[in-house]
């Protein structure tokens, strides 16, 4: 079989249409590289329903058919819908082609309203985009491709856009800066002055650039519909301003931040793709590199700017295709070549063309998708609670999970319960679960200390009883105390009352005797008898004073007397102990002698 031209041309779409489907792959791994691993399934999933299911199919329903049917008014297409197999390979290879663009312009969106989405809305978003703006832009611009025809109202006043720059990329952009401008930030993004959530997978997220970068061979090559001359320069441009746009993207960040900033390098090169892309048929490798140079400082500039609007862009859908589809656009004015270009216009014509291309895409994109997206929001809200933002859409919209993710609802589950004998169970050979193998041996010490502390409280509420009990027996003891006390008091009292009267009832026949040994002594004369009566009388005063004596010493035990210190007569005091005693003790048989100072006191 013979191979003639528009069999290779054929082939060259097809090849070109099947790069174009890779990075699909390219989208899956930055996108799930730039979030957090409790979406990353979720973002995966998106991808995969966005292109391989919703975009084919509402594309070949009816998307193609308003994109590249018979122009009505050059405003959209009214046939070949539900696309069939015509008798003309290369058509069938353009729709393929084309399928696959339809389906990049869904998938940016999603890059930019990730990890606080419904699932549900991503199916409603992706019908919208393919069913109604990106056809009707397309239609605008790129009618009649495939016959060389210019059947759109913009293609007519001269708009070019030779692979997408505004078709494709600056529609999925604005139609993301209206998404995200109805959802509002992810939860906890600009607590600060920037939003400081970063992706879990940096590595997977490069491979996906590099991914992209191949694809967008794919994506700018086969858009001359044939394999010809201008093929190999339309590569080495696209190439030339990825790279340059990387530069001078890494290069601003390292001078402003002072390190290499990966996500600002992978910006600056999918930037500088996107910048080329409208005029990677027209232009030289010289102007490629100024595009990417270009486009790496918007990709700069314009992201720090939507961080201080507080725009939360995931994926910088807005900055890297949405501004840098605007200024991809106008560069086929700025430096495409007007005689490949063919309008007939002026540079400065060709300028106001493009710049009008580039207002009618956004008010289109983001106009309609603002409206439908803020009217579907009032219906029913499309982001997603916040415990299921919190907890991580994999498992939220999906119940699908992680290692990471599962060890975390696991360790969850032992902070709400407050069970932590039960074990974190995870793949040991996996790196979550090393820490669940370190989690379970914290889970161990922890049950070791609570086990220590309830054996302490229980020795403590021992102890505490005992004391209790202590207290309780100190407080009956001292009761009985009190009460012993009270007795001894009542005792003493009656003591002292039985003093006291035994001491009157002894004072007055004592005072008898004195006074009747008085009145003996006025009338004997008989010195032996004054003896014995002067005998009697010191021994009635002595005892006397020895029953005042006890009297006074009731009285001290009571209270009731105030002691005073008074001088005492020592020989006087001894000369009647002498007296009293001196007798008794030599009846005894006893002998004592009582010396005195030489100047005893008076």
């Amino acid at each position: 079989m013979t191979i003639n031209a528009d069999m290779l041309n054929t082939f060259w779409i097809l090849i070109c249409a099947v790069l174009v489907i890779t990075m699909q792959a390219g989208f899956c791994c930055v996108e799930s590289g730039f979030v957090r691993s409790k979406n990353s399934i979720n973002v995966a999933i998106k991808n995969f329903v966005y292109f391989f299911c919703i975009a084919a199919a509402v594309f070949w329903l009816f998307g193609y058919g308003i994109m590249f049917g018979t122009s009505y008014l050059g405003l959209f297409g009214m046939d070949n819908f539900w696309f069939g197999t015509p008798e003309n390979p290369k058509t069938t290879a353009f729709f393929f082609f084309q399928m696959a663009f339809c389906g990049t312009a869904a998938t940016l969106v999603g890059g930019a309203v990730a990890e606080r989405l419904r699932f549900s809305f991503y199916i409603w978003m992706t019908i919208i985009i393919c069913g109604i703006i990106y056809p009707f832009m397309g239609h605008w611009v790129w009618n009649g491709a495939l016959t060389g025809e210019t059947g759109g109202w913009l293609a007519q006043l001269g708009f070019r856009d030779f692979a997408g720059s505004t078709v494709v990329h600056s529609v999925g952009g604005w139609f993301a800066l209206a998404a995200v401008m109805v959802l509002g930030p992810r939860i906890g993004c600009f607590g600060e002055k920037k939003c400081t959530i970063s992706g879990h997978d940096l590595p997977m997220a490069t491979l996906g650039v590099l991914i992209l970068w191949i694809g967008w061979f794919g994506f700018n090559g086969g858009s001359t519909l044939e394999m010809n001359a201008s093929v190999p320069n339309i590569l080495l441009v696209t190439l030339l301003s990825g790279a340059f746009g990387g530069l001078s993207a890494l290069a601003i960040s390292w001078m402003r931040l002072g390190y290499a900033r990966v996500e600002e390098l992978m910006n600056g090169a999918l930037t500088g793709l996107v910048g080329i892309t409208a005029s990677c048929n027209v232009i030289s490798a010289e102007d490629a590199v100024i595009i990417g140079l270009i486009s790496g400082a918007i990709s700069f500039v314009f992201s720090e700017l939507l961080q201080k609007m507080k725009i939360d862009d995931v994926f910088s859908v807005i900055t890297v295709h949405g501004v840098g589809g605007v200024w991809g656009t106008l560069c086929v004015a700025i430096f495409g070549d007007l005689v490949q270009l063919g309008t007939g216009l002026t540079r400065t014509e060709q300028l106001g063309v493009q710049l009008t291309g580039a207002v009618v895409a956004f008010i289109w994109s983001f106009g309609t998708g603002y409206f439908l997206l803020r009217t579907a929001n009032r219906i029913k809200p499309m982001r997603v609670s916040r415990e299921a933002e919190i907890t991580g859409l994999n498992f939220s919209e999906h119940r699908a999970s992680t290692e990471a993710m599962g060890l975390l609802r696991q360790m969850n589950e032992h902070r709400t319960s407050g069970d932590f004998r039960s074990r974190a169970s995870i793949d040991p050979y996996t790196e979550a679960g090393q820490i669940a193998i370190h989690y379970n041996q914290v889970l161990d010490r922890v049950v070791e200390e609570i086990s220590e502390r309830e054996q302490a409280e229980k020795e403590l509420n021992r102890s505490k009883f005992n004391a209790e009990m202590l207290s309780e027996e100190l407080k009956i003891a001292l009761d009985e105390s009190e009460n012993l006390r009270e007795d001894a008091e009542s005792a003493n009292q009656l003591k002292s009352k039985f003093l006291s009267n035994v001491g009157h009832e002894l004072r007055t026949p004592m005072n008898a005797i004195l006074g009747f040994s008085e009145l003996l002594k006025g009338v004997t004369r008989e010195h032996i008898q004054q003896e014995y009566i002067r005998e009697i009388q010191d021994s009635g005063k002595g005892l006397l004073t020895l029953i005042n004596d006890i009297l006074d010493l009731s009285q001290m035990e009571s209270g009731a007397m105030e002691l005073k210190l008074k001088p005492v007569n020592l020989k006087s005091f001894m000369d009647q102990f002498d007296h009293f005693y001196r007798a008794q003790a030599t009846e005894k048989g006893l002998f004592f002698e009582i010396i005195l100072p030489e100047n005893p006191m008076p």
